[in-house]
C-alpha cells in the first residue's frame, strides 16, 4: 500500500538522478526544511485538479511530517514529484495522489541517504522507537514506519546494490503447484532466485518465514520461470543471525548487506551463526 507493490508513476533512477542534480553547486541554494503540512503540500506544486485532501490528512494523523523533518527533506528534494504525474490526466483521486505521494517518501528517502545502510536501518528504527514511546499519539506514526521501512530498503538495495539492478531483476508471483500463489520482492529469471530484503529490529513473524515454503523446485512465476533458490536479505548480520535458525531449517539462504566502504555494498551469504 505504501511501497510499490504495483506498478506505480515514480521511477528510482529519475529520483537518484534528481537528487545527483541537486548537488550541483548553487543548485541548493535558497531551500527550505519543511516543517508543516502546508508547506508540503505546496512543495509538491500540485495543479489544482490533484486532490492532496489525503496527503494533508495523514501529514498530521499519521505523523508523516515528523518522517519529512526528521530525514531533513526540503522544498527542493520534492520538486520531481510533480514529474511523475501524467500531464494528460485532468484529475486524480485522493487515494491515487496519496499512493503516488508514499511511493515518492519511500524512494527520496533512502536517496537522499546514500549508500549508508547504517544510517537507513538506524532512521527507520529510530523513526519506529519513538512512535513506541509516544504510546496512543504514535499509533499513526508507528502504522505508516511499519509499512515504510521495508518499502524504503527494497528501494535503496536497488539504487546501490548492483546485484539487484539488473533488468532482468523484478518483482514476481510465484505459483506453486496446488495453484496458491506468493509475490516475491525481487526474482532474477538468470538464477531462478526469488529474493525478500527485510528492514527490522524484531524476529520475523511466522508468516514472514512461512511463505516460501514449496516453492523451490516446485512453482514457477506467472510466465513460467522456475524457481532455484529462495533467498532473505537483511540490512545488518546481527539481524540476519537473529533469524538464521528458522530461515535455514527451511532451507532458504540468508544474506545481509556488509558496508564495504563509503560508496560500496556487498551481499554477503550467512552461513552459519554464531
Amino acid at each position: 500500500m505504501l511501497g510499490c507493490a504495483s506498478p506505480c508513476l515514480v521511477n528510482i533512477d529519475e529520483v537518484k538522478a534528481w537528487l545527483t542534480t541537486l548537488a550541483v553547486d548553487g543548485a541548493r541554494a535558497g531551500e527550505r526544511l519543511l516543517t508543516t503540512a502546508q508547506e508540503v503540500i505546496d512543495a509538491l506544486g500540485l495543479p489544482s485538479w490533484a486532490d492532496t485532501s489525503k496527503i494533508q490528512l495523514n501529514l498530521v494523523r499519521l505523523k508523516i511530517l515528523d518522517v519529512i523533518r526528521e530525514a531533513g527533506l526540503t522544498d527542493k528534494d520534492f520538486e520531481k514529484f510533480k514529474f511523475f504525474i501524467p500531464s494528460t490526466r485532468r484529475s486524480m483521486s485522493a487515494d491515487d495522489t496519496y499512493y503516488t505521494f508514499t511511493a515518492y517518501l519511500n524512494t527520496m528517502i533512502p536517496a537522499k541517504f546514500g549508500p549508508n545502510v547504517e544510517r537507513l536501518r538506524a532512521f527507520t528504527a529510530r523513526m519506529i522507537r519513538d512512535a513506541a514511546d509516544a504510546g496512543r499519539q504514535g499509533r499513526g506514526l508507528q502504522a505508516f514506519m511499519s509499512s515504510s521501512k521495508g518499502a524504503m530498503f527494497e528501494n535503496f538495495v536497488k539504487m546501490y546494490v548492483p546485484e539487484f539492478s539488473a533488468a532482468s531483476a523484478r518483482r514476481a508471483v510465484m505459483i506453486r503447484a496446488n495453484g496458491t500463489r506468493a509475490l516475491c520482492d525481487y526474482f532474477i529469471e538468470a538464477t531462478g532466485a526469488v529474493w525478500d530484503f527485510k528492514n527490522q529490529e524484531e524476529a520475523l513473524a511466522a508468516n514472514e518465514v512461512d511463505k516460501y515454503e514449496n516453492l523451490v523446485g516446485q512453482a514457477m512465476t506467472t510466465d513460467r520461470h522456475p524457481v532455484q533458490s529462495v533467498n532473505f536479505l537483511f540490512t545488518a548480520d546481527t539481524l540476519a543471525g537473529r533469524n538464521w535458525a528458522r530461515l535455514n531449517a527451511k532451507g532458504y539462504k540468508i544474506w545481509y548487506l556488509m558496508q564495504v566502504d563509503s560508496h560500496t555494498l556487498k551481499p554477503v551469504e550467512l552461513l552459519h551463526w554464531p
